[in-house]
């Protein structure tokens, strides 16, 4: 009888593992279903089109984030924002923005969790990296090249002065297994 009490009991227990077990799958696909819901709404209605947008897991937690360019302000530049969702509110969460001047695509690697955001005029070029996690972006790295007033271009990682041999080898080494966003059309 005390064998039976005790296999019922683990039978009950393991039966109440696999329900529990299934249901975070679950939720976090629902998840994910509504995130990308809420973000071609916002993108659709932002502009109209959604071709410059891409709904990605760059952190790999089921949670897509949203790389988008909005171009409501093309009298300067538009800006680039990442966005997350926040499963508990249901809402968007602005991870980071910024300005992307003549028109380049931000640039994401889902094996490191990275996105780049990029800006470039005629007179400077950035490649700014971010970490992504969760409903937190933090900065990895900035590649800035400036050309000054000689016309001369100047190079910096982090702040410090480079020559253009090392900037380019570094930048060209960091970018690798990155893609692009989206295309402009």
């Amino acid at each position: 009888m005390k064998k039976r009490v005790v296999s019922l009991f683990l039978l009950v227990a393991l039966s109440v593992g696999l329900i529990a077990g299934t249901a975070a799958p679950a939720q976090a696909a629902s998840a994910a279903t509504k995130a990308k819901q809420k973000y071609k709404s916002y993108v659709t209605k932002k502009n109209g089109s959604f071709q410059y947008a891409k709904i990605i897991d760059i952190d790999g937690n089921g949670i897509p984030e949203l790389l988008y360019n909005d171009w409501s302000n093309t009298s300067t530049s538009g800006k680039t924002y990442v966005y997350t969702y926040n499963k508990s509110t249901k809402k968007m969460v602005k991870l980071k923005s910024m300005y992307f001047g003549k028109g380049y695509a931000p640039y994401y690697n889902k094996k490191k969790h990275m996105v780049v955001l990029t800006f470039f005029t005629t007179r400077d070029g950035k490649y700014a990296f971010y970490k992504v996690s969760g409903k937190k972006i933090t900065k990895d790295s900035t590649y800035y090249a400036k050309r000054g007033a000689t016309g001369a271009w100047k190079y910096t990682i982090n702040g410090k002065k480079v020559s253009q041999s090392t900037y380019s080898k570094k930048l060209n080494a960091k970018m690798k297994g990155y893609n692009v966003a989206f295309r402009w059309l």
